[in-house]
């Protein structure tokens, strides 16, 4: 007997009992993260800017007011379910985007273009 393919018992009639059940019915792929498209970004950052124009900011992240309008402005914008945990991992990516550009462009010969969204620097 092949110890890899599931015992079906002694005397259990085949057509009426199915040993692989998940084979037979679809299953939803799993993601392990969301995937951003240019446009939810743009949505994302615009539901952010509201956020913080009505003032539920604390520091560097938001109150829990503050993420739960996030979270129902970008959801209902966007078409989206994501969940909080989702939005805020990508709110943290894009600090630490943010501040790695920020330290290129405060470093020497480097300059942001903000109409084309290059970076000019130097050979050397």
């Amino acid at each position: 007997m092949d110890p890899y393919v599931p015992s079906t018992g002694g005397n259990v009639n085949s057509s009426t009992s199915n040993p692989f059940p998940s084979m037979t019915q679809p299953v939803p792929p799993t993601r392990k993260h969301a995937q951003w498209n240019p446009h939810e970004n743009r949505i994302f950052i615009a539901a952010c800017e509201t956020v913080i124009a009505d003032g539920h900011r604390n520091g560097k992240c938001f109150t829990k007011h503050g993420w739960d309008q996030l979270i129902r402005l970008f959801n209902s914008n966007s078409g989206h379910c994501w969940t909080k945990q989702q939005l805020k991992n990508h709110w943290d990516g894009l600090r630490t985007k943010h501040k790695r550009l920020m330290e290129l462009i405060h470093s020497t010969g480097v300059e942001y273009i903000s109409k084309t969204g290059y970076i000019a620097a130097f050979d050397d």
